[in-house]
C-alpha cells in the first residue's frame, strides 16, 4: 500500500531537514497516484477538491 511512512519505515536521518526532503518526494509521488489512492479509500471528491 502506498503511504508517505513506507518512505522512511526502518532509516534513520541525520537532520529533520534530510527526513523532510524523502516525505517531501514520497507526497510528490503520492499525488500522482490520485486514480489509485481514490479506488483505496472511496473518496469520491478526491479529485474535485484539488487535493
Amino acid at each position: 500500500m502506498p503511504s508517505a511512512g513506507y518512505a522512511y519505515a526502518n532509516q534513520s536521518f541525520k537532520s529533520l531537514d534530510d527526513l523532510e526532503e524523502v516525505l517531501f518526494q514520497r507526497c510528490q509521488s503520492l499525488l500522482q497516484m490520485k486514480d489509485f489512492i481514490q479506488g483505496l479509500t472511496g473518496f469520491h471528491w478526491w479529485i474535485k477538491i484539488g487535493v
